[in-house]
């Protein structure tokens, strides 16, 4: 890996199926549709490598909830992480 990569402390991925995925697309689905599984099964890949190779701190997001949900989950992440204060 480059050394001059800085790593990211945590990674948040918001795992969407497919239906709310294509939902909130808001541009034609049959192209989207075509590629969006293989990108979201190419998606666990690269965490299953980044828990054993990186030993990276990777949080899931169940995004099938609404877009408020979602956005106060990953709040809450950065802030258990230290990255905002209880304030904002």
């Amino acid at each position: 890996m480059n050394r001059k990569v800085v790593k990211p402390n945590i990674y948040i991925f918001l795992n969407v199926n497919l239906t709310t995925a294509l939902k909130r697309i808001k541009k034609p689905r049959d192209r989207w549709e075509s590629i969006i599984n293989k990108v979201y099964y190419a998606y666990f890949d690269a965490i299953k490598f980044l828990e054993q190779k990186e030993r990276a701190i990777i949080y899931m997001i169940n995004a099938n909830k609404s877009i408020d949900s979602v956005y106060h989950s990953a709040l809450e992440i950065l802030k258990k992480e230290g990255f905002f204060h209880e304030g904002i």
